[in-house]
């Protein structure tokens, strides 16, 4: 990690920037026939009942888009990615948002944090979209109060171990399924 030094004799720490998807990949991955199969179609439906036609945002190249996209740390993109990081809108401040976390404050240091999102001064990118940090945030809050976020981490620790599990059991099944489905892509 790189740090700077100010004139109090501080250390600033700096780490390389990614670029991350706010909505993965996987929900808009098309089969090789360009198709998206039907839990595609449903993820996209489901996007949809969180905020009225916004499917449309994420579509197909629009996927890849700047409104899409936040620039985070490589840690943070991780679980951003997973779905542990959310961004909360602070109210009156525009793109101003607290970045929360369902993890143990021990996992990530300096969270809660408020944070500005900016604009390049000649405007020629365009910043994340709240719409989109607004699903991402509902996700992640269904994920982790349903214990779902807990269920899809098991399945995939499981696929790390794809060997038997000392009951003799594996979840290989449903592991290939979700990899043929292209559900996996975007974690691996």
């Amino acid at each position: 990690m790189l740090f700077s030094t100010t004139g109090t004799h501080t250390r600033t720490p700096f780490a390389y920037l990614e670029v991350g998807h706010i909505l993965p990949h996987s929900l808009t991955q098309a089969s090789a026939d360009s198709e998206l199969d039907d839990s595609k179609k449903a993820a996209l439906m489901i996007l949809n009942m969180f905020d009225c036609d916004v499917s449309h945002l994420v579509d197909g190249s629009n996927i890849d888009r700047p409104s899409n996209a936040i620039s985070l740390t490589h840690d943070f993109h991780r679980h951003f990615g997973n779905f542990d990081v959310y961004f909360e809108p602070v109210a009156d401040q525009e793109h101003t948002y607290q970045i929360k976390s369902f993890l143990p404050s021990l996992a990530l240091e300096g969270i809660p944090v408020t944070r500005t999102l900016y604009l390049a001064d000649d405007q020629s990118i365009d910043r994340p979209l709240p719409r989109l940090l607004a699903i991402h945030n509902a996700i992640a809050h269904i994920l982790h109060l349903s214990g779902a976020g807990e269920y899809i981490d098991k399945i995939l620790r499981d696929m790390e171990e794809t060997g038997v599990q000392r009951d003799g059991s594996t979840n290989l099944g449903r592991i290939v399924k979700l990899k043929l489905a292209g559900w996996l892509n975007e974690r691996s």
